[in-house]
Formats: structure tokens, sequence, C-alpha cells
């Protein structure tokens, strides 16, 4: 690095912030040997990215409390904010004054944009801190090409018409935008460009034009996990609609919507499921959980691992669920008989487990030693599914299932994610998440085991570890009461009725045929593919042979995923002649199917190098390595 550095870092929201605020950190720690330059480009908001850009309204939250998050590598120190050291982001967000957001417990849901804010200051903190030698350049552009030029640097051509010239370039470009096909579920008439039906396309809310659904209309919405808390967020509270406290219990959730006359008549969601996402207990310790895996630990994981012929659902699966069971039944225990009871029922767990090769057995032979044969295990499949197999007669008959379902999750939620047996046990599923990584990601399975991991096995692990903050389902449930919101049921079609030029919404297992609607809306998150990305450096990319698909290959079967491939840390992507090149870096969503669960971005405090930290770690010593 003698003759200096240019890094180009493209895309700035936290994964690109990390890597920015690290590799100056580490440059001052070690002092520099050259020059150093880094260029930190972003199209939408330098410093936040696209996903926390700081325009957006209050009621679009967060899904993570504020004392989960960090964006700076160590703690305040007393000094500056600058890299290596400064607040959390619950530090800073008490210190900035901010009183937008919601109160759950002692957990506060910020704002979205007050997150962007905050990485904004960790930004510019970096920028205005950054030591001698180190200069990093703020680029509000787009990126519409990388490519060598003849000394084998990277030339990035911008929207502008300008380039930016630099030796090493990381991607952490995150969302992208993909273009509409039949496996959307969308009608034809609706994918027309020129279709006068309003039709909004899945994207981030605080870029839907939620106008064009006018006032009185009834809206369909496709879709009903965070992103469709986000749409029911702006066509109520967003058009003025007022969510208030009953005194009491009030209505099923505490809550009830007054309207202001300006939001649709009612919202029509649907989806394959025909129940809303998950929301997270009450956080009962504030900060990062940690949790120590009693079954499903690293030792196990990497002992089930069988690259090219691994199967999720009979080698992996059975332990995730076990592991759930162990925590559900250690909390069930404590809470009746004590912690000394809770610790031997784990002693039981591991005796048995030495005795079987079934870990779900196991759990359950440690269950009846300790006389708790009456509790039913948790499945998680069902908790994912409630409604699968079942019909209704009709819409009445399927909502009135479906308030039993919301308000069962409330009253668990409410109670904690500690005191409450089931919630403690599914924060087990965020928990181990890096360890469902370690046993999937880079080929881990077969092409028939990655194939159904990725059209839907994977969905009861993401669907119940994601969650939301409990205020949604309140709220879900008084819009139901005030008529706002009906749920069209599981399984939920979209079909054309070119008679009345309007959209219905059908659930195969719902009697009473469909609901015509007005508008329609997408809210759900597209699955990143290289082959229908609408971003012009992606398809340049593709085009020239730097971003090649990873294709699991085995046994004679092959699974093309869509997503980039890319090798194991620090995450060089393979080009066409299937190298890795080790000059270019690809972080986060492009890679979505080679890496698993790639849309959660965090990194916690007092854990540097856990989650998109560690990421940007191994992306940095690398850069510095050379």
């Amino acid at each position: 690095m003698s003759d200096g550095l240019t890094v180009a870092v493209i895309g700035t929201g936290p994964r690109g912030v990390s890597v920015v605020e690290r590799l100056v950190t580490r440059i001052g720690e070690r002092g520099p040997s050259g020059p150093v330059t880094v260029y930190a480009i972003d199209a939408f908001e330098v410093g936040c990215g696209r996903t926390w850009r700081t325009d957006q309204p209050d009621e679009l939250l967060m899904d993570n409390s504020t004392d989960e998050l960090t964006a700076f590598s160590g703690p305040s120190d007393g000094g500056p904010a600058r890299p290596g050291h400064g607040p959390t982001f619950a530090e800073w967000y008490r210190a900035s004054g901010h009183t937008a957001g919601v109160v759950v417990g002692d957990a506060v849901y910020a704002p979205r944009r007050a997150y962007g804010e905050y990485l904004t200051y960790v930004f510019t903190s970096v920028v205005r801190h950054a030591p001698e030698g180190v200069t990093v350049v703020p680029v509000r552009e787009e990126v519409l090409a990388v490519t060598k030029d003849e000394r084998g640097a990277y030339v990035l051509s911008l929207g502008s018409g300008g380039r930016r010239t630099a030796d090493r370039v990381v991607f952490a470009t995150g969302h992208a935008d993909v273009e509409d096909g039949s496996a959307s579920g969308v009608p034809a008439e609706l994918d027309a460009a020129d279709a006068d039906f309003p039709f909004l396309r899945a994207r981030p809310a605080a870029e839907v034009d939620f106008d064009r659904v006018p006032a009185g209309a009834t809206v369909g919405v496709l879709g009903m996990g965070l992103s469709f808390y986000d749409v029911l967020a702006c066509l109520t509270l967003g058009r003025g609609g007022r969510f208030v406290r009953d005194g009491g219990d009030g209505t099923d959730g505490g809550l009830r919507y007054l309207p202001s006359g300006r939001e649709p008549r009612r919202i029509v969601a649907g989806s394959r499921t025909g129940v809303p996402i998950r929301v997270r207990g009450v956080h009962q310790r504030l900060g990062v959980r940690t949790y120590d895996p009693v079954l499903f630990t690293e030792s196990r994981v990497r002992s089930l691992r069988r690259p090219g012929h691994g199967d999720f659902a009979k080698d992996v699966q059975p332990w995730i669920s076990a592991e759930v069971n162990v925590a559900y039944f250690h909390a069930l225990i404590g809470a009746e008989r004590g912690p000394g009871a809770a610790e031997s029922f784990l002693g039981r767990v591991r005796t048995a487990q030495r005795e079987t090769a079934d870990p779900g057995q196991a759990v359950l032979a440690a269950r009846d030693a300790m006389g708790m044969s009456r509790h039913d295990p948790i499945d998680l499949a069902h908790w994912a599914e409630p409604f699968a197999g079942e019909t209704f007669r009709g819409p009445d008959d399927f909502e009135r299932a479906l308030r039993r379902v919301v308000r069962d999750d409330l009253a668990h939620a409410r109670r904690g994610n500690i005191d409450d047996p089931l919630k403690s046990a599914l924060e087990v599923l965020r928990a181990t998440r890096n360890l469902q990584r370690l046993a999937v990601d880079f080929g881990g399975l077969s092409p028939a085991s990655h194939r159904a991991f990725v059209a839907g096995l994977a969905q009861p692990l993401s669907f119940l570890s994601a969650g939301t903050p409990l205020v949604r389902a309140e709220q879900f449930l008084a819009l139901l009461d005030s008529g706002h919101l009906r749920v069209a049921g599981p399984g939920v079609r979209c079909s054309w009725d070119a008679a009345s030029g309007r959209a219905v919404l059908t659930s195969p297992q719902v009697g009473g045929g469909g609901t015509a609607v007005d508008a329609l809306i997408d809210a759900r998150l597209p699955k990143p593919d290289l082959y229908r990305d609408r971003s012009q450096l992606t398809k340049q990319l593709v085009k020239d042979g730097i971003w090649t698909s990873y294709f699991n290959e085995a046994g004679g079967d092959a699974f093309d995923t869509g997503g980039v491939a890319v090798s194991e840390a620090p995450y060089h992507p393979v080009d066409a002649s299937g190298r890795p090149d080790g000059n270019l870096y690809v972080l986060g969503l492009p890679t979505e199917h080679v890496r698993w669960f790639m849309h959660v971005g965090v990194t916690p405090p007092g854990y540097p190098c856990r989650g998109l930290g560690a990421d940007a770690e191994a992306v940095v010593a690398d850069l510095l390595a050379a």
C-alpha cells in the first residue's frame, strides 16, 4: 500500500458505512503506509443509503429496538465520536432528543429516518476525524458500470457522466428493484406499463406513491410481512388517522382507530399464510440477549454439514426445532418449579440425546422425566402457517379464526420475551441465525434441498424470527374492529375482472367469493435475482462476466440460485471463468441464496464482530493485507 490505495464503496447503508468506519479505524490504528482515498458512493443519500433515508415519514418504524444496534466498531470513550469510538444507536437517540417512535416496555422502536440520521452521524464523524493521509470522499451518484482500464484499475462510470477510478471496489448495494414476472402472481393486465388501474409495485414504502390510492377506495395488498405494516401505517397514520388507547382493555388489541376520512374505505390484504408476521415479545432485558445452545451447537452443525449433499429437512431442521423446544420447556419448568428444576431439565436433555439419534425425542424424554408431558412441543410449521389445510365457510368465519390467532400472539408478546415461554423460545431462532447459516451457506445443501429451502423450508425460520413491535398487532386488530381492514385469507390469488376493470382477491380456503379492489399494492419484498435486477450496474456486471449466478451443482443436479456467486469471506465475486476477483467484494442482499438471511444487517452493541460487523472486518482485513 506504499503507493497509496483507492477504495470505492458502492452503497452507504449499514454495510457500506460499517466498511468505511472500520477501514478508517484500522488504518488509524496501524498508521497508513501511503495515502488512502475512500469514495463513499450512494445514489440516494450518502451516509445512510436507500432504506434508511432521512426524508421518510415517522410512521415508518424500525423492527429492531434502539438498544440492539450500533454502527461504531467500539464504544464511546468520553471523547468525540470518531473512527473506532462512538455512541450506540440507543445512546445517540436519547442524546438527540428524538420523541417520535413507539415505546414498548423499556424498549424504543424509532422511526426509520432516525436510524438514517444516526448512520449519517457515524459517517460524518468518520469523515471529520479520519487520520492524516486518509480522505473519505462522499459521492452522491448512481454507478452505471464498473470496468477495468489498461492498468487493471477499476473505472466507475457515474450517472452524471463523470468517472472515478479505484484499486478495490466494495459492492454494498442493498435492496434491488426486480422486473416483474409470472412468478409474482400478478395478472398480466396489471403488469402492463400503460395500465390505468393503480398498481403500486413492490418498493420501499418511502418510495411508493400512495397518493395514487384515493380516499374511500377499496385497496388490495399482497403480502403480510414487515412491508405490509408499512403500507397500513402509510394509508392510515399517513393520511391523518389516529390510534388511541381505550380505557381498560378496550377492543381486542387495546387500541381504537379514529379515521380522518382520507384513508381508503377498506384495505383487503392477503398472503400465502393468511396471517400477519408475528410480533416480538416485550423486551425484558435490553441489549443483546445471548443464548447458549444445548443441542444445535456449532460443533453439531459442523458435523451435520455435508456440502452438496445436505438435506435441510432431514439433517438440520429437526435440530433447530429441538433447540427451540429445549428453550420452551426450560422456560416452562423454570416458571412452574424454579431455576433448579429448569437446569435439571437441561441435564436430562443432554443425557437423553446421547441415547437417541432423534433430537426431538431427546427433548420429549427429558420433558416426560420432569413430569411435564401435559405440555405439547412447539410446532414451528403450525405457528408459521396456522391455517394450513383449513377451510372456512366465508369471510366472517375466517376473520373470527384470524382474530384468535393474532390475539393469542399479542397475549404471548405482552408477557415478555423472557417470562413468556413461547416468545422466549422463538427468540432462539433469532439467536441461532449464524448457526443456521453455517448449515446452509456456500452449498451446504444438495441442489434439491437448497431449491426446497429457498422455495419454502426457510419460511418458518424467517417468518417467526423477524418480528415487529407488538403495537403493530394492536393496530391490526383496531383496523379490523373499525372495518378498515379485511384479510382475504391464506393462499391469496389475484385475478383480473375485465368487465369492471378491477383486480379481485380470492382465497381458495375461504368461501363466499372474492373481493374486487380499486387499487393494488404489492407489499412483498422481491427475492434478489441477478436475471431480473433492473439496475443498469447489475446488468453490466452480469453481461461482462464480472458477476455470475451461483450454481449449486452435485450428483447430476443443479440449482441456479440467481444470487451473486462469491467466495467465502471476504466475499470476492466469482467471474465467468470461475475465478474469484480478489480486488472486488460483494456484501449483503446480492448474495442471498449463496448466503442466507442477508436482509438482516445489524451489529449488536458490545459484539463488534457479529452480524454485518463480521463481514466488514473480513473485507477490511483483506483490503489492508495487500
